[in-house]
């Protein structure tokens, strides 16, 4: 029986917006996360990360077992009670919130949550050292082999 992740976005971006310089590294990062460390374990479990809003850093997109969805013109706590209310079984639905209303629905519903601090621990999201500010856009990285085999060609 697989297992279905839904993350409360913004719920779980709130906890780290200390470690990212702005909103779309946030997203980046839990995005990136999520891609390298698999915290949904086996490939045949899924994860969808909801968040509120019309657009953000991607559009609805599905990659690797991966959901995004901004939930438009209701609020994500709304798209994650619709996500478990039609869920053909709730009981493999783990959602990832701290907010206690969506915990108290889906325990209702029999589906599964999980504190963010707890997922957050269980799978060192902080810990990880693939920040997108560590990475460089393609123009700063061929800036940079540009400069460097300038110096290392030249040198004597």
């Amino acid at each position: 029986m697989s297992l279905h992740f839904v993350l409360d976005g913004y719920n779980i971006t709130n906890k780290l917006n200390k470690a990212y310089p702005s909103l779309s590294a946030i997203r980046q990062g839990l995005y990136e996360f999520i891609r390298v460390n698999r915290p949904q374990g086996s490939p045949k479990n899924k994860i969808t990360v909801i968040f509120d809003g019309k657009t953000g850093f991607f559009s609805d997109e599905r990659a690797e077992g991966l959901e995004i969805i901004f939930s438009h013109d209701i609020t994500a706590d709304e798209e994650i009670k619709t996500f478990i209310r039609n869920s053909a079984n709730p009981k493999t639905v783990v959602v990832i919130t701290d907010d206690r209303d969506i915990q108290l629905f889906a325990r209702h519903h029999s589906a599964n949550f999980m504190p963010v601090k707890e997922f957050l621990a269980k799978n060192s999201l902080k810990k990880t050292s693939r920040l997108p500010q560590d990475y460089l856009s393609i123009a700063e990285a061929d800036n940079i082999t540009k400069e460097l085999k300038k110096h290392w060609l030249n040198a004597d």
